[in-house]
């Protein structure tokens, strides 16, 4: 089963990641109080080595409970090699928010 949409390349995920820190700061919030919220399927294959299906995984999960960027950042997963893994700013802004799995939502004030 092949991806919905494919990903950014590195150079787009890094300009993303800018311009959502750029945007949280015009606005005086700090980007770890943004709620996340999820948005399309994980279409990522489960089992391959990496880490990325789990992050999704976990961050989707987590967003559906109400959790924040900040509170998914540092989590810990398990890739599919059975190793574990730490979520860091490029796994979750520049992959998960930037390929659309999950949005990004500002704190209620």
């Amino acid at each position: 089963m092949g991806k919905e949409q494919p990903d950014l390349n590195r150079a787009q995920a890094n300009a993303y990641r800018a311009l959502r820190k750029t945007e949280a700061q015009a606005l005086g919030l700090d980007l770890k109080d943004f709620l996340l919220a999820p948005r399309r399927r994980n279409d990522v294959t489960p089992g391959g080595p990496g880490p990325r299906h789990a992050i999704i995984e976990l961050a989707q999960s987590m967003a559906a409970q109400g959790a924040t960027y900040g509170q998914v950042l540092g989590q810990i997963v398990i890739k599919g090699d059975g190793t574990s893994y730490k979520i860091n700013e490029g796994d979750l802004l520049g992959y998960v928010v930037a390929n659309d799995y999950c949005i990004l939502l500002p704190p209620k004030a």
